[in-house]
C-alpha cells in the first residue's frame, strides 16, 4: 500500500509519529463516497460488535463494570477544572551505561569514530511513603527491562524488511514524563532499534516499540483507561466515537502514496477499543491513545506506533481523572515529603475532537491599484470553540483600519515599483477561566520602513468582559512593583534605542516610564504557568525597526495566593 522504501540511511531519526489535530479536513475532496461507506461500516461495528461490559454498550453489566466505589467523591467538583496542581515529586532519567558500536559513520559519530546508543529508565523521589515510592520505581525499572529484552515487535511485514540474520546496530530507550498532576503520574517509554539486513550496504531499518505507565501516587497502583472517566461513564464508546470522527475526517480508508502523509490507513475493519488500551495523560489536558504492532487493523509501514491525541475537555462531565485521586474519599495523610505550596498550571481547552471551532478560518483581502496585487492579509487560528460575540470582536480587530489602508495606498502611489504589504495574525486560546488572544500586526513599506507590533487581549469566559491586569490580582498586592522589577531587568538585557543609537539620560527614563505605564494598564496573555507581556513598540539597534519587548511573569513567582483565578 505504501510504495516508499521502508529503509532509512544510517543516522536517520525514527520518532513516534504523533497524529493529532482531529480538526484537519480530509486531504482529498473526492473522498466523500468512500467516507460514507466507511461511516456505515464503522457505525455497524460500534452498535453491535463491542463486547458487553467493556464500554461498548449501555447494558446493566457494562454499567456495573464501570462502577468504581473506591474512587473519590466527585459530585461537587467540576469534571474539567481551570487548573491542576503539579505533584511535588522529582522524576529522574537514570542512564544505563552506553553501548558502543564501532564502524558506523554519520553525523552522530563520537570523537573516537564510534556510535553510542543510550538507554535510560525512570525513577521518582519525593513521596513521603517510601514503600509506595519503591513500588513505582520497581515498576518503572521492570518496564525498562521488558523493553530492553523484548524481541523484535511483530509488525506486519517485519520479517520481509528485517530478516532473522539482520544485525542489530544499536538500541535507544527513552523515558519521559507526560503528565504529573493531581496525584497522577504518566510515564512514556520508547525503544528504537536499528537493524541492518544482509547485503543492505549503508541502509538500515528502524523499528520502534513503546510502553505507557500511569500511576496513582497515593497507592503506587497503575491506573487504567477507565479511571480517566467518572464511574458509570461509557468511556469506551465515548473514545470510539472520537476516534471514529478522526478516521472519517482523515480518509483512513484511502491508500496514500505520499511518504509524509500523517494519517493512518485502515488495513482491515476497525475494531472497538478495549479496556487495556495503552494511553498517556498530559499536563495540558490531553489524553493520548497509543497504537502499535498489536493493532492489526492499522497499517504500520514504518514499523513505528501511531498515536491519537484528544483534549479531555471535549468529554465534558464524563471526565474523572482530575478529582479521582484527590479530595473526598481519600484517606487524609501526608503524601509528599516536601512541597508546602506546589506549583499550579492552567489547563487549555480545545474542541477539535468533537466539534471544530466556527472561527478556525483564514481570509485575505486585496486592496491595490494594480489588479490582483494583494497587499493585506488577515488570519486567525482558534484553538477552542468561540462564542459568536467574541468572534465578531476578533474579526473587527483583523479588519484593515483606515490609517493602515491610507499608509499602504500612499506608499504604493509614491513608489509604484516597490511592494507594500501588511498583515494581521491572531491566535486565540481558551485557558483556565479565560479566552486569551495574541494579535500581531506587520507592516512592510520598503527598506527600513517595516514594523512588527503585538498586542494581548484576555476576556472572562463567563460573560466575555475584558480582563485588565489589575483584575488578575487580589486586593492589596503591589503587582506594579513586581512588573517594574521584571521590566527593568528586560531593559537591561535589551537596551532601548532611538534612531539606531542607545537612549541615554532623560530620553531613556522617559521611554521607560512610557512603557511601564502602558504595561500596568495592559491586558496580558495567559499561559499555563505564566503571564506574557508585550510592550508598545520600541526601537532595536540592529535595523532601527520598531519592535515590542517581550517578557513573562510566572504564577509561581507572583504567588498563587495573590492571583484571583487560583482558589485559596
Amino acid at each position: 500500500m505504501y510504495p516508499c522504501d521502508k529503509r532509512n540511511r544510517r543516522g536517520g531519526a525514527n520518532r513516534l509519529r504523533v497524529h493529532v489535530r482531529v480538526h484537519e479536513p480530509s486531504r482529498r475532496a473526492g473522498a466523500a463516497l468512500p467516507l460514507i461507506l466507511l461511516a456505515l461500516c464503522l457505525a455497524a461495528l460500534f452498535s453491535g460488535c463491542a463486547p458487553a461490559g467493556d464500554g461498548g454498550g449501555t447494558n446493566a453489566q457494562g454499567a456495573q463494570e464501570n462502577a468504581d466505589p473506591a474512587s473519590a467523591n466527585t459530585a461537587e467538583t467540576p469534571a474539567f477544572p481551570d487548573y491542576v496542581t503539579v505533584n511535588p515529586v522529582a522524576f529522574e532519567e537514570v542512564t544505563v551505561e552506553p553501548v558502543i558500536v564501532a564502524g558506523l559513520e554519520d553525523g552522530s559519530v563520537s570523537s573516537a569514530g564510534e556510535w553510542q546508543y543510550k538507554k535510560s529508565y525512570g525513577r521518582i523521589s519525593g513521596l513521603h511513603d517510601e514503600t509506595v515510592q519503591q513500588k513505582i520505581n520497581d515498576r518503572l525499572k521492570e518496564a525498562y527491562d521488558q523493553l530492553e529484552n523484548a524481541p523484535i515487535p511483530p509488525y506486519r511485514g517485519i520479517r520481509a524488511a528485517v530478516p532473522a540474520s539482520s544485525a542489530l546496530h544499536g538500541m535507544n530507550i527513552y523515558c519521559m514524563v507526560r503528565g504529573n498532576f493531581n496525584n497522577v503520574l504518566s510515564v512514556f517509554y520508547m525503544r528504537n532499534c536499528n537493524y541492518a539486513p544482509p547485503d543492505a550496504g549503508d541502509d538500515f531499518v528502524s523499528v520502534t516499540e513503546y510502553a505507557a505507565l500511569n500511576f496513582d501516587l497515593c497507592t503506587g497502583d497503575e491506573i487504567s483507561l477507565r479511571d480517566v472517566f467518572k464511574p458509570g461513564a461509557d468511556y469506551l464508546s465515548i473514545l470510539d466515537d472520537a476516534l471514529f470522527r478522526h478516521l472519517l475526517e482523515n480518509g483512513a480508508e484511502e491508500e496514500w502514496s505520499d511518504f509524509n502523509h500523517d494519517s493512518p490507513t485502515l488495513a482491515s475493519a476497525y475494531e472497538p477499543l478495549s479496556p487495556d488500551q495503552k494511553f498517556t495523560l498530559g499536563d495540558n489536558g490531553y489524553l493520548q491513545l497509543l497504537f502499535g504492532h498489536e493493532t492489526l487493523y492499522f497499517e504500520t509501514p514504518y514499523f513505528s506506533p501511531y498515536s491519537f491525541t484528544f483534549n479531555l475537555a471535549d468529554f465534558g462531565d464524563d471526565v474523572g481523572i482530575y478529582t479521582r485521586f484527590t479530595g473526598e474519599g481519600r484517606e487524609p495523610r501526608q503524601l509528599y515529603a516536601a512541597g508546602e505550596n506546589p506549583e499550579r498550571m492552567l489547563l487549555y481547552r480545545e474542541t477539535y475532537a468533537l466539534k471544530a471551532s466556527p472561527i478556525l478560518r483564514n481570509f485575505s483581502k486585496t486592496l491595490a491599484s494594480d489588479p490582483g496585487a494583494e497587499f493585506y492579509h488577515a488570519s486567525i487560528n482558534a484553538r477552542c470553540e468561540v462564542p459568536r460575540e467574541l468572534e465578531e470582536r476578533i474579526f473587527a480587530m483583523l479588519q484593515l483600519d483606515d490609517e493602515l489602508r491610507a499608509r499602504l495606498e500612499d506608499f504604493r502611489s509614491a513608489h509604484p515599483d516597490e511592494g507594500a504589504y501588511a498583515s494581521k495574525y491572531a491566535q486565540l486560546n481558551r485557558i483556565g477561566p479565560f479566552f486569551s488572544l495574541w494579535l500581531e500586526k506587520y507592516v512592510d513599506l520598503g527598506e527600513n520602513q517595516h514594523s512588527a507590533e503585538t498586542e494581548n487581549f484576555t476576556w472572562h469566559a463567563d460573560g466575555l468582559a475584558e480582563v485588565r491586569l489589575k483584575d488578575l490580582f487580589r486586593d492589596g498586592f503591589d503587582y506594579e512593583a513586581l512588573l517594574r522589577e521584571k521590566a527593568e531587568a528586560e531593559f537591561g538585557r535589551t537596551p532601548l534605542y532611538e534612531n539606531g543609537a542607545p537612549r541615554e539620560g532623560a530620553s531613556l527614563e522617559a521611554e521607560k516610564e512610557r512603557l511601564l505605564r502602558a504595561l500596568a494598564e495592559c491586558s496580558p496573555r495567559m499561559g499555563a504557568s505564566e503571564l506574557y507581556f508585550s510592550t508598545p513598540s520600541t526601537e532595536q539597534q540592529s535595523d532601527a525597526v520598531p519592535r515590542p519587548l517581550h517578557f513573562t511573569l510566572s504564577y509561581k513567582d507572583i504567588g498563587y495566593e495573590n492571583l484571583t483565578f487560583f482558589a485559596e
